[in-house]
């Protein structure tokens, strides 16, 4: 995925917004924490949001093609999809000097305690929607 306005021609158009959206979003990131030498984290955020989008479309083939995935595929794609990931390495932006970027190595490697704790929301959740 490239995050370039350009790339909004091959959209269809109700993703136009959302993509803009998300690029005026990533640039206002880069933008304020150039100011703080922080820009660095960004690409972090950004790398956790590809996965997310990578997992939505996982879902969406599945769906498509009537695929039933084994428990394994399904918690791979589902880890994602409860953004846990995402928001672990995001919220680490707003953190100022506490954020190291050995800090934002270690949270972008999906350490065990985010890997579970995505992991229960994801049961929680399925479990929840299922009753």
């Amino acid at each position: 995925m490239t995050w370039e306005i350009g790339a909004m021609d091959q959209l269809s158009d109700y993703m136009k917004l959302l993509y803009k959206e998300l690029l005026d979003l990533y640039n206002m990131m880069d933008k304020d924490l150039a100011n703080e030498g922080r820009s660095y984290q960004v690409g972090y955020s950004k790398s956790k949001m590809k996965k997310l989008i990578r997992a939505y479309f996982d879902e969406a083939k599945w769906y498509h093609e009537a695929y039933t995935p084994s428990m394994e595929e399904y918690m791979d794609v589902a880890r994602e999809l409860t953004t846990f990931q995402l928001l672990s390495t995001t919220s680490f932006t707003s953190m100022g000097e506490l954020a190291s970027k050995e800090v934002f190595d270690w949270v972008v490697n999906d350490p065990l305690i985010v890997q579970g704790a995505a992991i229960n929301g994801r049961l929680l959740n399925d479990i929840a929607g299922y009753k």
